[in-house]
């Protein structure tokens, strides 16, 4: 039993560091106009992934349960793991750039600033080069 209160414990934890991120952030207006290619791609990149989270947990709440069966330590559990799968779903779909909503915001923040989607791609691929001449460097110095 000791475990089901743990994993009640961690997800109530989880759920207190959600509520302090999302207020922590709510009022912050950050001016990312001198801010690097990379920290506005990361930006837009959790944007994507907190878009998307909400997205499947809106949906989740659309399937229909009987909950009359179901204890209040399984009906934690069950919240705890629907929440994680919503959150690696989202996870994995940014990584992976499945929908591609990061890069797009990224595209349309760097053409707001006055930059063409070529210089934007030649800056991206300038920056890849350098990250990957980087790795080199550190590859052949072990």
């Amino acid at each position: 039993m000791s475990s089901l209160s743990e994993i009640g414990t961690s997800y109530a934890s989880q759920i207190a560091r959600n509520a302090l991120d999302t207020s922590a952030t709510s009022g912050l207006r950050t001016d990312y106009k001198n801010s690097s290619d990379t920290e506005l791609l990361e930006a837009c990149k959790r944007f994507e992934e907190y878009f998307i989270e909400q997205i499947f947990k809106g949906a989740q709440k659309t399937i229909m349960r009987d909950e009359s069966e179901e204890s209040g330590s399984s009906s934690t559990l069950r919240s705890y793991w629907e929440d994680n799968l919503a959150q690696e779903i989202a996870s994995q779909a940014t990584a992976t750039q499945s929908i591609g909503l990061a890069q797009q915001m990224f595209e349309q923040m760097k053409r707001n600033q006055g930059m063409t989607i070529e210089e934007v791609d030649a800056k991206r691929a300038a920056d890849k080069k350098a990250a990957d001449e980087g790795s080199t460097e550190k590859a052949a110095e072990v």
